[in-house]
């Protein structure tokens, strides 16, 4: 269904119920304080003198029909007096300000209708304060303003009648073209003129300045339909989370999600927190950025680290419970193997150098070397890398002036940084033989290029 379609009538009870129930099923963690602010003119404010209930007109009276008692939402009236749409503008946005708020149920303009204020004028000023609204992460219920039946229109101004009823229907089309709610409070308050006679235009306690205002079951017969609504959709499912998780190497990720199901968010909340649970980002976004069936959001850049990530949906019902994921930015990953050379084979030299290119790229801050003989490790030792290499190549002479004894040895070499440790290379053994000659008589060398060696 449209958001901005009226659905079928049901009763005050129908509604209560209905809604009880959605809201009795949610998990906790979904049943926070969900804020609803109606917004309007004396007619959302209502008048005490002609509803002694003193519910203060339909908000006293909606917060029962959506069971909406603390701290799972509230209702807060924000009417005022002879407020025409050019003042509301910048009061909404002065409220919208000061506090936070889920939807604004927004009925004015009926000030302006009878200041003869035109209708091109009235449409821009709803529409800046959908649009201040939209702008706070904040959902909007456009109702119509009063309607005049033009078959019965109780001897009103024949341009009158004809401005309300364009007005009306621009409203709609503005909830239709901004893929807003819509709610027509007064085509069912006031079908006829019987009606409107009985509910609105009957002064109460004597008082002319009543004329224009709902009655007690007037005002009961508006909460009904906003009420309805609002119920129009249930409240949306979680949705779930897909990337990022676990660890990654980039530090400006994307967020992803996919929509509920079924389909009925109007808005999603992004939250990120660092491992520390401050929070470093929590924004609403329209559904409108979304996909067929997924969402993304980049927020920029972070540092390595440690994050946790939430998103929950929203409608005018109430919100979601929040999907959690969690992910590890690591930028800097462990050094790649490094490239082993000398010694190999059989050498001479019972002091012998130790010598490795470094792994592409180069990134680690300090080598570990480590040598065993027969008997296992006999040096392990973690060399920086500033004091062992040049631009690529790297010496080391661990047994300058501690000969080794003859034998047979093997060695290993892996890098690390603050990423951790890169992994070992595979062994290169050498033997020690003192004394080496060749057979011709020449001086021992290093023969890790010959195939025979005579002793």
């Amino acid at each position: 269904m449209s958001r901005y379609q009226r659905v079928p009538r049901r009763s005050t009870t129908t509604v209560l119920l209905a809604l009880a129930m959605t809201l009795s099923a949610l998990p906790a963690a979904s049943q926070q304080i969900f804020r609803y602010l109606a917004f309007g003119d004396s007619i959302t404010r209502g008048r005490p003198d002609f509803d002694p209930t003193g519910q203060g007109g339909y908000p006293g009276r909606i917060d029962d029909l959506l069971n909406c008692f603390d701290p799972d939402c509230e209702v807060i009236n924000e009417g005022k007096d002879g407020e025409q749409t050019a003042a509301a503008v910048t009061r909404i946005e002065n409220l919208l300000d000061a506090e936070r708020w889920d939807i604004v149920l927004l009925m004015e303009g009926t000030n302006d209708i009878f200041s003869n204020i035109s209708n091109n004028t009235i449409e821009s000023n709803l529409t800046l304060m959908d649009s201040k609204a939209r702008d706070h992460g904040v959902d909007t219920l456009h109702a119509s303003i009063i309607h005049f039946d033009p078959d019965s229109d109780g001897g009103m101004d024949p341009g009158m009648v004809a401005d309300v009823a364009d007005l009306r229907q621009r409203v709609i089309a503005l909830a239709a073209d901004r893929d807003r709610y819509f709610a027509d409070p007064w085509t069912p308050l006031c079908p006829d003129q019987a009606c409107f006679n009985a509910h609105y235009n009957n002064p109460g306690a004597g008082d002319p300045n009543t004329v224009g205002h709902p009655d007690a079951s007037g005002y009961d017969l508006m909460a009904d339909e906003f009420a309805d609504v609002i119920a129009s959709q249930p409240v949306p499912n979680l949705p779930p989370g897909v990337a990022p998780t676990g660890t990654i190497n980039v530090s400006s990720p994307v967020f992803i999600w996919s929509k509920e199901s079924p389909f009925v968010a109007t808005w999603y909340q992004l939250r990120l927190l660092d491992t520390d649970s401050n929070v470093l980002d929590e924004t609403w976004y329209e559904e409108n950025i979304c996909g067929i069936n997924q969402c993304s959001v980049s927020l920029g850049s972070f540092p390595d680290g440690d994050y946790t990530w939430r998103v929950r949906a929203r409608n005018p019902l109430g919100r979601s419970s929040w999907t959690t994921k969690v992910f590890t930015i690591l930028t800097l990953l462990p050094p790649n193997l490094p490239l082993p050379e000398t010694p190999v084979g059989f050498i001479g030299d019972l002091e012998p150098l130790f010598t490795w290119r470094r792994e592409t790229p180069t990134s680690a801050d300090s080598y570990q070397l480590e040598i065993s003989d027969l008997g296992g490790v006999i040096f392990d030792m973690e060399l920086t890398a500033a004091s062992v290499c040049t631009i690529g190549n790297c010496i080391a002479d661990p047994f300058s002036g501690t000969p080794l004894a003859p034998g047979a040895y093997s060695w290993r070499i892996r890098g690390e940084n603050a990423a951790g440790n890169g992994p070992w290379t595979d062994p290169k053994i050498f033997h020690v033989v003192p004394d080496l000659i060749f057979g011709d008589n020449f001086e021992s060398g290093d023969f890790s290029f010959w195939s025979s060696v005579v002793l």
